[in-house]
């Protein structure tokens, strides 16, 4: 079970007064009271705090129950797939109605330092019916511990390994998770997909699964599935706005709070990020997926971006997830969160 760590402030509560259970540690001009049995977790949170708050922070925007919808994307082009015949009801088939994606309930939560999700997915139907569930859950689990292959942040956001046996293997799964907020509720879109290392021709391997998902309630093991009526739709055929990436970024690893466009704004570019070999696929709901060389540090770069919002003042704004790569052992070697600034385009008329 994760436990949070006690601060200074926690600490000011219990001074002279408390229970009898308490007992007094004194020093010059200061007394302080401690539980009993808490020296030890004390000196440890002092030790190194950021971790635990990080993934403290993380919880609470990452885990609870989300409903939204998973589709399937070409690896080369972002068109969409859709689902085989065997998957969609015969009403579709002779409406011609293409499917592309499923609806699903995503479940997460924290145990310590291991990240437990579960994903179910509901079949397609036709007007209301209940029964239209897969069989079979899909779960899996993330350890968040002392390793470079996953990495949460306390924006919600996380990078993570799912083929944690292939961390050096010249083809790796990776999943890019985006917590964010926009206009009316949280979002979360997740992208997963087989990163091909040393191929330039295939970096995103032959599909791309992307899911675009809304904040439901909190933590409940996946108990509750998406009723007749819910707010969940497909996302297929929404704008595609972002396409090559912009150099122009600011870090914000340490951003704390939910990410929205209110919220980065205040940022202004720090640096510019040096890029080459760029490849990208464009994805609905103006997301994208790149893979870029920074020539002068030999490192390979898989990053997913999507676009928080735009104004003629600032341009567009995007949160950008990113993993680092050395290029000749194909070993992660460092995670980035940045601000992606896309300056508006001077006006020319007149």
């Amino acid at each position: 079970m994760f436990v949070a760590p006690l601060w200074r402030g926690e600490l000011a509560h219990h001074r002279i007064g408390c229970p009898t259970a308490c007992r007094t540690i004194s020093r010059p001009a200061r007394r302080w009271l401690v539980r009993p049995g808490a020296l030890p977790l004390l000196r440890g949170a002092l030790k190194s705090p950021k971790p635990a708050y990080k993934l403290w922070s993380f919880a609470t925007l990452s885990n609870g129950e989300f409903v939204g919808h998973e589709a399937y994307f070409r690896g080369d082009d972002g068109s969409p797939i859709e689902l085989p015949e065997s998957a969609v009801p015969q009403e579709f088939r002779e409406w011609n109605v293409r499917v592309h994606g499923y609806d699903e309930n995503y479940s997460e939560i924290l145990d310590g330092t291991l990240l437990r999700a579960k994903r179910q997915l509901i079949d397609p139907k036709v007007g209301c019916q209940e029964d239209a569930v897969s069989a079979q859950p899909h779960e899996h689990t993330v350890e968040l511990g002392q390793t470079r292959d996953n990495f949460a942040l306390p924006s919600g956001c996380l990078t993570a390994l799912l083929t944690a046996e292939k961390r050096t293997a010249p083809v790796q799964r990776l999943l890019f998770s985006i917590v964010y907020r926009d206009e009316r509720e949280r979002r979360r879109v997740q992208v997963e997909f087989d990163a091909h290392l040393e191929d330039d021709a295939k970096p995103f391997g032959d599909q791309i699964i992307m899911r675009r998902e809304m904040y439901d309630q909190p933590y409940n093991g996946g108990q509750q599935l998406i009723g007749c009526g819910g707010k969940v739709e497909s996302f297929v055929s929404y704008p595609r706005k972002l396409y090559l990436p912009s150099p122009e970024r600011t870090d914000i690893r340490e951003h704390k709070g939910e990410l929205s466009f209110d919220a980065v704004t205040p940022y202004d570019p720090e640096f510019t990020v040096e890029m080459d070999q760029v490849r990208c696929v464009s994805l609905p709901a103006n997301a994208a997926v790149r893979r870029y060389l920074m020539p002068k540090r030999e490192i390979v770069v898989y990053e997913t971006a999507v676009l928080l919002g735009e104004t003629e003042a600032r341009g567009r704004l995007s949160v950008t997830l990113a993993r680092l790569y050395d290029r000749f052992t194909n070993a992660c070697i460092l995670h980035k969160l940045y601000v992606e600034h896309d300056p508006p385009v001077p006006d020319s008329s007149g």
